[in-house]
């Protein structure tokens, strides 16, 4: 009986085959591309790039913006005018204008407008309104430009500066920073690329630190151990006449009353054990003093912190990311809000 199998297979069927595997291929890739570009805005953050804004004298996100974020946190920012985060709009009543400093931790992309730093400060003083003009990656050099820039443009009445590292205070010793280093233009292309693409390369070309990526091509794990490090903010303790020099030049920045609001990032969870130590302590105890003879309010929110750790509510830290760690979470806004009221300050300076 003659068999059913041909002996050769035709070149022509060969080649049939071919196209029809290079084009399942080629559809798989398509749909499976377009599934991504539809599904990303639910998993990857908004790239955009900046404009450069003459009121602040810095490059900042363009107004109606709609900024995601998505790593730490899951929030939509609005931008408003001159790069505001999560104000739509400027305030239209008499009430005095409080500008709101400080870095990514006041800026609050990781929570939604209506939960972020300023918002709530609006809700605890429904007679002052927020500005919240704080940026990713500032420190007291910018804050003390930014005050230069806006106070009679914005018509401010005061500024209230959170600090969470005496670091980015420490920096008005000897700031360095120039206006064409601040909050750098990043690409036009930006705005063209599908988000998603961006996503890929930076995962593909840059490590968790945003530096380049090294490949490695070998088998097996490497010789060096992972070992995360506590963040203290502050590696030496510095002396009275540091921390005078410092608290004279935020003074001098403005004749307008200023408010230090100090919450640094405590308690940490590390490992099976809850740490409340501020390892800034002995430095923040020798800048008080100095900033009240300078008739700059201090707001302490630590023992606020840790009264909250200790019933379970960490100020820090979202659940798709690494808990009591981070950046603020709603209850640290909340708990840094309430610190600031009436009461609590009244409180505070009575025990000082």
């Amino acid at each position: 009986m003659k068999s059913l199998v041909p002996d050769e297979v035709p070149s022509v069927v060969f080649g049939r085959t071919a196209v029809g595997t290079a084009g399942r291929w080629l559809i798989g890739l398509i749909v499976g591309t377009l599934l991504i570009a539809v599904t990303s805005p639910w998993f990857v953050r908004t790239y955009a790039s900046r404009t450069w804004d003459p009121v602040r004298q810095q490059y900042v996100y363009p107004e109606h913006l709609t900024y995601r974020w998505r790593a730490e946190g899951y929030a939509a920012s609005h931008i408003g005018p001159h790069g505001i985060v999560g104000r739509a709009e400027l305030p239209s009543d008499d009430h005095p204008r409080i500008a709101l400093w400080g870095d990514s931790q006041a800026e609050g992309v990781t929570l939604p407008d209506d939960a972020k730093l300023w918002a709530v400060l609006q809700g605890i003083h429904p007679d002052k309104q927020f500005l919240p003009l704080a940026q990713s990656g500032d420190d007291a050099s910018d804050w003390v430009r930014g005050i230069q820039h806006v106070e009679d443009k914005l018509q401010i009445a005061e500024h209230w500066i959170l600090v969470c590292e005496l670091q980015d205070l420490a920096v008005l010793k000897s700031p360095t920073a120039s206006p064409e280093n601040l909050s750098a233009k990043q690409s036009p292309w930006l705005d063209y690329v599908p988000d998603f693409v961006v996503e890929a390369g930076r995962g593909l070309l840059l490590d968790s630190e945003n530096q380049p990526r090294h490949f490695r091509f070998s088998i097996g794990p490497t010789a060096e151990a992972f070992q995360a490090d506590i963040d203290e903010s502050v590696s030496q303790s510095r002396g009275d006449a540091f921390w005078a020099e410092v608290a004279a030049r935020l003074a001098e920045s403005t004749s307008l009353p200023i408010t230090v609001i100090y919450a640094p990032k405590l308690p940490v969870i590390w490992s099976d054990a809850v740490i409340d130590e501020d390892f800034d302590a002995d430095d923040f105890r020798r800048l008080q003093p100095h900033l009240h003879r300078r008739d700059i309010a201090v707001v302490d929110c630590r023992d606020a912190f840790r009264q909250s750790a200790a019933r379970g509510e960490f100020p820090h830290g979202f659940h798709n990311g690494r808990f009591g760690w981070g950046h603020l979470n709603e209850v640290g806004n909340r708990l840094i809000a309430e610190t600031t009221s009436a009461e609590a300050m009244i409180a505070q300076e009575s025990i000082r």
